[in-house]
């Protein structure tokens, strides 16, 4: 089974906040800008198709709770003092 490095992780939910923000709260759109985006990154296809599998479930679950503007990371995808974000480019 794939695993997920943390950095691309921390891609998809940075991809999905973007677009869950811009899109008002229509989660259908949401899911279409975020598919849009993931689609520049150059990874491979398996790759991308397990981080909008995870988009798709932050969506769903922003949605469910009502979140207009969720929180920009999760505790588990924080940054440690040695890391920044230009790190991150997967």
């Amino acid at each position: 089974m794939a695993r997920l490095s943390l950095k691309e992780r921390r891609l998809a939910r940075k991809i999905a906040r973007k677009a869950w923000m811009e899109s008002g709260g229509d989660a259908e759109l949401a899911e279409l800008n975020a598919r849009a985006e993931l689609n520049k990154v150059g990874l491979p296809p398996f790759v991308i198709e397990l981080l909008a599998a995870i988009i798709v479930k932050l969506i769903i679950e922003w949605l469910n709770r009502g979140e207009k503007e969720p929180a920009e990371w999760s505790p588990e995808l924080a940054y440690t003092e040695d890391e920044t974000e230009d790190d991150d480019y997967v």
